[in-house]
């Protein structure tokens, strides 16, 4: 067995302490690694400014956003190139709203001249000729659908658009007995369309209306009458019949006529085929039985005036 003396074991320990002056001393939640950090990402990270990560939302137009404040009933508005604010909204003409009288009846649409209303009483009046109906959503101006007046009591004398506005109006009558109260027309009893048209209109007492009215019980009849400065002339009825126009027979058998009679309206009436001058109207040819005595030739010499017929 062979062992170090004293100067072996001191060049012993002086190379085991070169190695552990060299180890890299443990850290307490750290493994060791074989990612090296390199000299290029040192350089790199160094060359990154202070802050240059640090987001600024552009303040510049069009990159700003909906301002803070604002209150119940303003609007966002104007202020600079791009930027706005809040404020109250001074617009007079955007206010659209609807209302109904009852729950049966159309809604009326409104149009008000001022956006801070309260009520909707003197502008309702404005937008009297547009209605909405409820169930579709229809909007209409007022005459342009026929308007219910089933059961009420109405005298039609009063539709006369004397007020000129608006220019037509349309109604119905839907049965037969609901137009027990309604007077001044012509036909009672039965469900009926009545149309009334502005065809002229210079004032309230200068103005010409037209009233055309429809019954379920005359089919071919229509009735018209006039208002004229608030005086209503009768009905007159137009009684309508088959358009196909058939050309009726002259009375006289087909053929040949050497004359023939014709009325006014140039139709042929009468035909004939004379064989006597008489029957051609004739009346100053020589009869047939004449002789050659003194009443048709001069006994006697024969004067110039003779010859010339004198």
């Amino acid at each position: 067995m062979s062992y170090l003396d004293n100067d072996g074991l001191k060049q012993l320990y002086g190379k085991l302490m070169a190695r552990l002056n060299n180890k890299v001393d443990k850290v307490t939640g750290k493994g060791l690694s074989t990612n090296d950090f390199t000299t290029t990402l040192l350089n790199k990270l160094n060359g990154i400014a202070d802050g240059a990560n640090k987001f600024i939302h552009p303040t510049a137009p069009g990159n700003k956003h909906i301002p803070a404040g604002g209150a119940s009933g303003q609007i966002l508005k104007w202020k600079a190139d791009g930027d706005a604010e809040w404020g109250a909204d001074s617009n007079s003409d955007t206010k659209v709203t609807q209302t109904n009288t009852t729950g049966s009846a159309d809604y009326r649409m409104v149009l008000s001249g001022n956006a801070n209303d309260t009520t909707e009483t003197n502008t309702a009046r404005k937008s009297a000729n547009f209605l909405a109906n409820p169930a579709t959503g229809e909007f209409y101006a007022k005459g342009y659908r026929r308007i219910s007046i089933t059961g009420q009591t109405l005298d039609i004398n009063t539709l006369n658009l004397s007020a000129g506005a608006p220019c037509i109006m349309r109604y119905i009558q839907k049965t037969s007995g609901g137009a027990a109260n309604i007077t001044n027309i012509p036909v009672t009893g039965q469900p009926f369309l009545l149309d009334v048209e502005l065809i002229r209109w210079a004032s309230t007492t200068d103005y010409i209306t037209m009233q055309t009215f429809r019954n379920a019980a005359n089919p071919a009849n229509e009735y018209v009458r006039f208002c004229t400065g608030g005086t209503w002339s009768n009905w007159v009825t137009r009684v309508f019949t088959d358009t196909k126009y058939t050309h009726p027979n002259s009375g006289v058998s087909a053929g040949t006529y050497k004359s023939v009679t014709v009325n006014a309206q140039g139709h042929v009436t009468g035909g004939s085929n004379p064989n006597t001058l008489a029957g051609y109207g004739i009346t100053d040819a020589a009869a047939k039985n004449h002789n050659h005595d003194g009443v048709y030739l001069k006994k006697g010499a024969i004067t110039w005036n003779d010859l010339k017929g004198s």
